[in-house]
């Protein structure tokens, strides 16, 4: 298995390296230019290795991002194409691209501040306020961390209703397919599912999770960003009734008037999961960018944003992901 590993780590980093070449990149670069495409990255934790099956993205690899979008792009942000939309002034001699964060990870102040402060860089995060009042991230990510940082024989003794544990796998494979079990159920259905882990399990479900920036931490750093709502508790709209929905924006629209004095104008649906009900009550509600994942270039134009779904574990790979792998250029 070590081994079997070990050949496809190398043939990947091969595959990044022979398509992140030099021509290739600016072949890109310029493609994208000419087409007046709009590249939205979305990243979510950055830290360094913490056992977590959830993987972070390196500091180091941010970083060498960020020298890589200066040297080739325009770094704008929502609210800079808000202004630039209105006046009408949107070309630029480079491409345009966003960063865009989700979630509200603690990890955001701690280790990607720093290097976007340092560079100038405006982003955006999309926060959940739930997460934020209760210092918990999503369940799904309490389960991914919880998975990777203990023992099989601890977390395979959790019964969870309608989930089988496979001992094939490995405990990053095993995260990524419990997570997307949890996350593809109701809102409901998540809350009973928590219920039901923690009489088993106490508390330590989320003993081992990522923390989640507090208020304190975002009034810190609020001047430096665009910030958004990543729904009310990340729950998976497709999943729920418009009723649910509604709620969730008047829930997200009043958590951020009271508590960072704003009216939010960009909603991020989670694990890019809507339907087109969806976004005719978002825009209705007053928000103007949608942002959704879909791994597609967006234009600036647009209300609505794909959002390329980002993580790196080498400078090629990142290189190779920033021009937006094999999207189509039209």
């Amino acid at each position: 298995m070590r081994i079997r590993t070990e050949i496809k780590k190398k043939l990947k980093t091969c595959a990044f390296s022979l398509f992140g070449n030099p021509l290739r990149i600016n072949w890109r670069i310029r493609k994208i230019n000419e087409k007046n495409l709009l590249t939205i990255i979305n990243l979510h934790k950055v830290s360094f290795y913490d056992d977590s099956s959830y993987k972070a993205l390196n500091p180091e690899i941010l970083r060498n991002l960020i020298l890589f979008l200066k040297k080739n792009f325009e770094i704008t942000s929502f609210y800079e194409i808000n202004k630039m939309n209105k006046s009408k002034n949107i070309k630029s001699s480079k491409p345009k691209v966003i960063i865009s964060f989700d979630d509200g990870y603690k990890n955001f102040i701690t280790e990607a501040h720093p290097v976007l402060a340092e560079f100038k860089v405006r982003a955006n995060q999309n926060l959940i306020p739930k997460c934020v009042d209760t210092n918990k991230p999503p369940l799904n990510i309490a389960l991914q961390d919880f998975v990777g940082k203990n023992n099989r024989n601890i977390f395979q003794d959790i019964v969870i209703p309608g989930y089988e544990w496979d001992k094939n796998l490995n405990k990053i494979q095993e995260g990524i397919r419990l997570s997307k079990y949890i996350k593809n159920q109701t809102c409901k259905i998540q809350q009973e599912l928590e219920k039901n882990i923690i009489d088993q399990i106490g508390q330590d479900l989320y003993k081992f999770s990522t923390p989640m920036m507090d208020i304190f931490d975002i009034k810190k750093i609020f001047s430096f960003y665009d910030w958004g709502a990543h729904s009310y508790s990340h729950s998976n709209m497709n999943e729920e009734n418009n009723s649910f929905f509604k709620n969730d924006l008047k829930l997200c629209d009043d958590w951020f008037q009271k508590n960072l004095g704003i009216k939010p104008i960009i909603y991020a649906f989670p694990n890019g999961s809507y339907n087109q009900k969806n976004l005719i009550l978002a825009k209705k509600a007053g928000y103007k960018f949608l942002l959704l994942v879909e791994n597609k270039f967006s234009n600036t134009n647009s209300s609505i944003h794909p959002r390329f779904n980002f993580y790196a574990e080498t400078n090629s790979e990142m290189r190779f992901k920033t021009l937006g792998s094999f999207a189509s250029l039209t």
